[in-house]
């Protein structure tokens, strides 16, 4: 997805007009301390990725309790600060959603990064994150090169430790879903010359 900031001037704005703003709203936006920030669509191969992504967690985790979400769910952070449409959110165990429907406990999030949402996802988005007691894992796939970029919360200490993945016989360890992916099935559909085009 790719970002532009919604409003001309800089006047922020309540968690509350945001919510309310966006319930009438046509298109989506995310929330960043009082800014309103409008969704755009993606590239095809953006797309590729996250519902082939979208499904493997899906197949995998089906028998685990967990439940996988696209990008229309809404997740928020604990302060009220961020409000978020991640590309892939995962949640295991009983779901928390608040009265807007924003999910409260996600246990990993996935953003597959765009020229126009990397900065945002790599630092705005990921400070708030951060902030959600319940985030084990936190996931940036770039859609430019094989690369998978993995923060996982250590459960001993809470420190993020950082993994990356650069070649399609890598397998993405993922700790707290008891999982491992196969970064070529990530890049299913992606081609090389589409990745370098």
């Amino acid at each position: 997805m790719s970002y532009a900031l919604k409003q001309d001037r800089p006047k922020q704005i309540s968690p509350e007009e945001y919510l309310r703003l966006e319930k009438a709203a046509d298109t989506k936006s995310e929330y960043i301390d009082g800014q309103i920030y409008a969704m755009a669509g993606a590239r095809p191969r953006h797309n590729k990725i996250a519902t082939d992504l979208t499904r493997l967690l899906g197949n995998r985790l089906e028998s685990m309790g967990c439940e996988v979400y696209n990008s229309d769910q809404r997740v928020r952070e604990e302060g009220r600060r961020g409000y978020f449409y991640p590309d892939i959110s995962v949640v295991c165990g009983e779901e928390d959603f608040d009265t807007d429907d924003c999910l409260l406990n996600p246990v990993a999030l996935f953003e597959v990064l765009s020229e126009s949402t990397e900065q945002k996802d790599r630092v705005a988005k990921w400070l708030f994150y951060q902030q959600i007691p319940s985030l084990r894992i936190y996931v940036l796939i770039s859609q430019e090169q094989l690369l998978v970029e993995i923060y996982e919360r250590a459960e001993e200490t809470s420190d993020w430790i950082y993994r990356s993945f650069t070649h399609s016989d890598d397998l993405v360890r993922l700790d707290a879903l008891q999982i491992e992916i196969p970064v070529a099935e990530i890049y299913r559909r992606v081609t090389f010359s589409e990745l370098t085009g």
